[in-house]
């Protein structure tokens, strides 16, 4: 039982990590492209 949540925690952070790296290229990608207008 303590071993899957342990590996709930772990997707979770994980899934949260991507879903924030996912935001900062977003919005990079955005920043770039006014820039260059």
């Amino acid at each position: 039982m303590q071993l899957k949540i342990k590996l709930l925690i772990k997707f979770i952070l994980m899934t949260k990590a991507e879903n924030v790296l996912n935001y900062l290229a977003k919005s990079a990608g955005a920043g770039l492209s006014f820039c260059l207008l």
